[in-house]
């Protein structure tokens, strides 16, 4: 009978297909780790256009523009502005945007940054002619009506309010006015008032003097058309326009210690941090290396000492952040009170060890082979493959540098972690700071 046998044809192909279990699989740590299928559109010289195409029916568009944080004449002005620039355009209210949005299952998102912000269509290519060009109306003329500006802020200064009722946040903001200072871009912390303060003047004089198609840089992923093209190339103005930025003036402060009395009376968060350098910088691959071995993975020195072994806390981990012109670093964990000290001593025992000892081989290889894997999961599809590309453009870096990442790594020694160990992780050279009751 036709059934029994393909039954019998499907369990042998099963059966034949099947690995062998008892052999352990090949491993291997030669990836080639780079952005292949990427395909760039030039204007004047510079890249305008990234394309990452993929046989499939959803289409992703982000859009980046040189506009951020360092760019506001008041507190919380660009987030504002970016979060709002899709409640209403010259062509249609946000209310009847969003419903279309909906009916066509479109998703839109925006991203303020500290440097550069964007903008992002997510749509089914059957769907570009109808969604599409609503989308880059709003985008490119936005009106931030009176009446939705003045709820926007309210809700979004509530909001702060119920942030700033937890230690940890807290701890975020003061760290990063004490490394940068309380005046300057990356160190400001808005308040409440700040939002309340915003109006559909701020916002559009924002918009216009910090947003230029002359310097917009697409990101077209997945089932690209020609009609997708044609519609982004018609957008991109060419000119001179593109702006010098001041970089904005940091002033080294002094080494400090501080506790602060947080609203959360059982649990402390504990934060060190110091300057470090923007993105790009000669020693970002090799720090990147020993921050992962310090606390950026499950597998890492503060994970297995303080909460562990010691059980000192469920949360702890050490992060960078890069920008255009800086960066920083830092060490956060949430605690208990009665925990607080003796976890600031474990964690200063573990950057002295790494000042003192050479990281071992075996500890060096998993950290390497880590980050590789880390690497290859940036670029599994097209859309990984354009979130990377969009991220490098928000550093203002080229996306295409991604390629050299792996040679980037293999110079890397124990012996130059030790070095970079010592540099940048002296605990003299560390604000500590401690919110909690």
């Amino acid at each position: 009978m036709p059934q029994i046998e393909n039954l019998f044809l499907s369990l042998r192909a099963i059966v034949f297909h099947m690995p062998d279990r008892s052999k352990i699989p090949t491993f291997t740590s030669d990836f080639d780790i780079s952005l292949q299928g990427v395909i760039t559109h030039s204007m004047e010289g510079r890249d305008r256009i990234y394309k990452v195409p993929y046989d499939g029916e959803v289409i992703r568009i982000d859009v980046v523009f040189p506009s951020g944080r360092i760019d506001e004449r008041s507190r919380a002005q660009n987030r504002m502005c970016i979060k709002t620039v899709y409640e209403g355009s010259e062509e249609i209210d946000g209310d009847s945007f969003n419903e279309k949005m909906d009916y066509y299952g479109a998703v839109t998102g925006s991203q303020a940054g500290m440097d550069y912000s964007s903008f992002s269509l997510t749509l089914m290519k059957k769907d570009v002619a109808e969604v599409l060009p609503l989308w880059l109306a709003m985008i490119k003329r936005p009106k931030f009506p009176k009446d939705r500006i003045a709820k926007r802020v309210v809700l979004a200064a509530e909001s702060l309010e119920r942030e700033l009722a937890k230690n940890n946040v807290i701890a975020y903001r003061e760290l990063s006015a004490l490394i940068f200072g309380k005046e300057h871009p990356y160190g400001y912390n808005s308040m409440p008032q700040d939002y309340l303060d915003i109006n559909h003047r701020t916002l559009t004089d924002f918009y216009n003097d910090t947003i230029f198609w002359e310097e917009a840089v697409f990101v077209l992923s997945g089932g690209i058309t020609d009609e997708v093209v044609k519609q982004i190339e018609g957008c991109l103005k060419t000119g001179n326009t593109i702006r010098q930025r001041k970089t904005p003036e940091t002033i080294d402060s002094n080494i400090e210690n501080q506790r602060i009395v947080g609203p959360q009376e059982s649990q402390a968060t504990i934060k060190l941090g110091r300057r470090l350098f923007p993105f790009g910088h000669e020693n970002a691959k090799g720090f990147q290396l020993l921050n992962l071995i310090l606390g950026g993975y499950f597998g890492s020195r503060l994970i297995r000492n303080i909460r562990e072994e010691k059980g000192l806390c469920y949360h702890i981990d050490s992060s960078i952040d890069t920008m255009l012109f800086d960066g920083y670093f830092s060490i956060s964990a949430d605690v208990s009170i009665s925990n607080v000290n003796l976890a600031v001593e474990e964690i200063k025992k573990e950057l002295l060890r790494l000042q003192n000892e050479e990281v071992s081989a075996e500890e060096f290889s998993i950290a390497k082979n880590y980050i590789k894997g880390q690497w290859l999961t940036l670029i599994d599809g097209p859309f990984a493959k354009a979130s990377l590309i969009k991220n490098y453009l928000r550093k203002g870096a080229n996306p295409l540098k991604f390629n050299n990442m792996s040679d980037s790594l293999s110079v890397i020694t124990p012996s130059h972690l030790l070095h970079l160990a010592n540099e940048y992780l002296s605990i003299e050279e560390l604000h500590l700071l401690i919110v909690g009751s």
